[in-house]
């Protein structure tokens, strides 16, 4: 056991005392949030305009679309210029559109009350902020026409055009906090994102140290004074301590940053975290890790490139994938049959399973049966995954079959 610490102390002191390590530790969590955070905030300060000509083959809506309703949406930056239907044809106003001299064109059609859409050509069809402005304008323009015809007066009208914005208030043990969902989900994204990146990340880090030491044939020396299994749970242990470490300083800035936000400093719309929301990042971190990083020194074992290693890891990190694919499904719907199932599958558990304690805190039964089977699981990897290491870790040149791996495995 002393030669354990003495390999957990040198892989601990070895991380963090990488330059690596701590830049990491700063800029992760930043990068996270600005990758995330500065596309919005660039497209709200944006205050470019746009030119849209309007085609009305109806001849009845044009004239309810005027710039001051833009204006009163908020929507002031689309400049807006109006076109008699009579004055261009369709392929003029194709064309104008493809030689940049105006942004879109939209389309209304003979009847728009009972066609199902207005066609608009643009080049550009991933601008959905000009795209959604201008369902908006017309939208209305249709409404006002509709009230008309219906003689509907002013104060009908005024009710008929009314919209109610949502606001977001989370409720977190009986109290109150006002959160927007964009805050939120950022939240949910960005934790997330880390505790991804940290298992994979330090899981890998031990496929690299197993096959730099059996490369260098360092391990020939060192499995003269420590066995092979124990010199894994060292690597493992050391390298999860550094992991931990990192958790804790990131817990310590949140800390920080809420009790600024809290006293009015910055930020006061922080999205609110519980304490198992906070803990549980730390112990589906330690679950995961452990778990993944016995099967990377496993495979670590069985090659002597590192090109080949990596080749095979991909199958390792396919259950580490997919909650990337079913992530916006875990988010719509945490406590579905589906979601639940998945969760408790101890290789999807310490990401699935935290996803939904970040959106919904999940019954106290399934917080606990989680635990249980991820746990038996990394006991039982370890098990597996030191049987195949012992022997692994030795052998040179030759490539181990299935069918030789069982035997290991099996003695």
């Amino acid at each position: 056991m002393n030669n354990t610490f003495v390999v957990l102390k040198k892989e601990y002191l070895h991380i963090v005392k990488s330059l690596a390590f701590w830049l990491s530790t700063v800029f992760l969590p930043i990068l996270m949030l600005a990758l995330m955070v500065l596309p919005v905030l660039l497209v709200s300060k944006q205050k470019t305009e746009n030119t849209i000509y309007i085609k009305d083959e109806s001849n009845c809506i044009l004239r309810y679309i005027e710039e001051k309703e833009l204006k009163r949406e908020g929507i002031s930056e689309v400049k807006l210029k109006i076109l008699d239907g009579k004055n261009l044809s369709l392929d003029e106003l194709k064309n104008k559109v493809e030689n940049k001299e105006v942004d879109g064109v939209l389309i209304i059609p003979e009847n728009p009350f009972n066609a199902k859409e207005a066609k608009f050509y643009a080049r550009n069809l991933s601008n959905f902020s000009l795209i959604s402005k201008v369902e908006l304008i017309l939208n209305n323009a249709i409404t006002k026409k509709a009230a008309e015809d219906l003689k509907l007066g002013s104060e009908a009208m005024q009710k008929i055009s009314h919209k109610l914005n949502l606001e977001g208030i989370k409720i977190l043990k009986g109290k109150e906090k006002k959160e927007g969902a964009l805050t939120s989900f950022f939240a949910v994204f960005v934790l997330f994102f880390i505790l991804y990146t940290a298992i994979l990340g330090y899981g890998a880090h031990i496929l690299r140290a197993v096959l730099e030491e059996k490369n260098t044939r360092v391990v020939e020396i060192l499995v003269s004074s420590i066995s092979p299994f124990k010199l894994m749970i060292g690597k493992i242990l050391g390298v999860a301590l550094a992991g931990i470490t990192q958790i804790l300083i990131w817990a310590f800035a949140f800390l920080i940053i809420s009790f600024g936000a809290s006293q009015g400093l910055f930020m006061e719309k922080l999205p609110s975290l519980n304490f198992l929301q906070i803990s549980f990042f730390g112990i589906f971190f330690v679950l995961g890790y452990l778990l993944y990083a016995s099967l990377y020194a496993a495979l670590g074992s069985l090659f002597s490139s590192e090109q080949e290693a990596q080749q095979m890891s991909t199958i390792i990190i396919l259950p580490l994938i997919l909650p990337i694919f079913i992530m916006q499904m875990i988010i719509q719907a945490p406590n579905s049959t589906l979601a639940v199932v998945l969760s408790l599958i101890p290789f999807f558990t310490p990401l699935l399973f935290y996803l939904r304690m970040l959106v919904e805190t999940p019954p106290l039964w399934q917080i606990v049966l989680s635990i249980l089977l991820t746990s038996g699981t990394v006991l039982f990897v370890i098990y597996l995954s030191g049987k195949i290491y012992r022997v692994g870790i030795l052998m040179y040149g030759k490539r181990p079959n299935i069918k030789e791996i069982f035997k290991w495995i099996k003695a």
